[in-house]
């Protein structure tokens, strides 16, 4: 397994703790995608929209559009630039600790594309993800290892293995304020 960082992610938060910005970084360390974030609220506070724009204007950006209720996620539709209808589109099922367990995409036509299904731990920590790809007829299982913890209980380092051989490993970096 290489040892070079292939991608770093850096995001930025504003004062009430929702993602403002995630900038992307290729392995030579240059900048190469920066993403913004806007929000929707209901009359209570709660966010029932978020949207994230790649690109300079939303015009030409890729735009990844997310409806919540209840505070849970419940869909996702993704949309290009010059395409006013979504070319793909993801719906969430939840445990009732609100963690994700299953994750159902559908192509703009409506055709399933893929099932995800996630597993956790005792203490919380995803585990498994088993995904489904229909076009493929394949199945692909991921299992996550977590290796590292900083003081605060945050994983820093994760193994993924890919259909049992190592394929990523994953480091995280925290500031605390």
């Amino acid at each position: 397994m290489n040892s070079v960082p292939v991608r770093r992610f850096e995001y930025k938060y504003d004062q009430d703790s929702f993602l403002k910005t995630k900038k992307e970084f290729n392995s030579k360390g240059e900048q190469d995608v920066t993403t913004y974030y806007y929000y929707q609220f209901n009359n209570k506070g709660h966010v029932i929209e978020q949207k994230a724009v790649s690109g300079e204007t939303e015009e030409d950006a890729y735009i990844k559009l997310s409806r919540f209720e209840k505070g849970l996620k419940i869909t996702e539709e993704y949309y290009y630039p010059v395409n006013d209808s979504p070319t793909e589109r993801k719906e969430f099922e939840y445990d009732q600790q609100g963690r994700t367990i299953k994750e159902i995409t559908y192509y703009d036509d409506s055709e399933l594309a893929e099932i995800n299904t996630n597993q956790y731990n005792e203490a919380g920590y995803l585990i498994k993800t088993t995904n489904f790809y229909k076009r493929e007829k394949l199945t692909e299982i991921s299992e996550m290892e977590y290796l590292e913890f900083d003081t605060k209980g945050n994983c820093t380092k994760l193994l993924i293995r890919v259909n049992r051989i190592p394929q990523t490993i994953s480091k995280m970096e925290y500031t605390y304020y």
